[in-house]
């Protein structure tokens, strides 16, 4: 098995946040051979008119969307804040990188991620397993009831798993094929909710293969205590 994971590696990365980078340099060149920083889109950066090019300010689709994912009644319309529409078109900017590269697949982390599992071990055993996933989250995510609920499941067990949509588990951390990130980048284009909850209505509307590793690979530092969340 290769020391190092060949996939490529974004990391949604806000620049100020020096002592992320900083764990993310030292850590995560043990694992993959090719890391790249997505730092445009920093907050502060935001070109305004692209910002209202893309980001549709309406509380009508907004509670539409929701509703239709999970079918609350009692749903709260808010307006994003900055860096949560930087973290969005971080993400979405990483989908790009993938779509236009050479490789098959491409991994997404946000920069508060850390290891909960051998990151080679398991993700080169993901890859060279059956295929039947568009993309696949290898976070913690939510956390481990969320997780064991939508499994269907006691404990973690080992595998990846297809789960119902909706189907995003936070987007702390997920595998994504290079055709798959082409199609979801056209459609995340323009949005009215948060990343994370913007894919699971893109990913429920394009049906796509959504798959779950049940025994998570990373977890969220700022969930953690490792980190203050840098998000709203």
């Amino acid at each position: 098995m290769s020391n190092k994971i060949k996939i490529p590696l974004f990391v949604v990365h806000y620049t100020k946040l020096h002592n992320r980078k900083n764990y993310l340099d030292t850590e995560f060149n043990k694992y993959f051979e090719n890391i790249e920083y997505i730092t445009t889109y920093d907050q502060e950066d935001l070109d305004r008119n692209i910002l209202k090019e893309r980001y549709i300010e309406d509380k009508i689709m907004f509670l539409e969307k929701l509703k239709e994912l999970w079918d609350i009644d009692n749903l709260q319309y808010r307006k994003m804040d900055m860096s949560e529409i930087s973290c969005y078109f971080k993400h979405t900017e990483a989908l790009k990188k993938i779509s236009e590269g050479s490789d098959d697949f491409g991994i997404v982390i946000e920069d508060d991620v850390i290891p909960i599992l051998n990151p080679v071990r398991e993700i080169n055993k993901i890859v060279k397993k059956n295929k039947d996933w568009d993309i696949l989250f290898i976070g913690k995510g939510i956390g481990t009831k969320f997780i064991f609920d939508k499994l269907k499941v006691k404990s973690f067990i080992h595998g990846e798993f297809k789960v119902s949509h909706p189907a995003s588990n936070c987007a702390e951390a997920y595998i994504v094929k290079k055709e798959t990130a082409k199609i979801l980048f056209d459609n995340l284009n323009t949005f009215h909710l948060p990343y994370d909850w913007e894919l699971a209505f893109q990913m429920y509307k394009l049906q796509l293969n959504v798959y779950w590793k049940s025994n998570p690979v990373f977890e969220q530092g700022s969930k953690t205590g490792k980190y203050n969340s840098a998000l709203r």
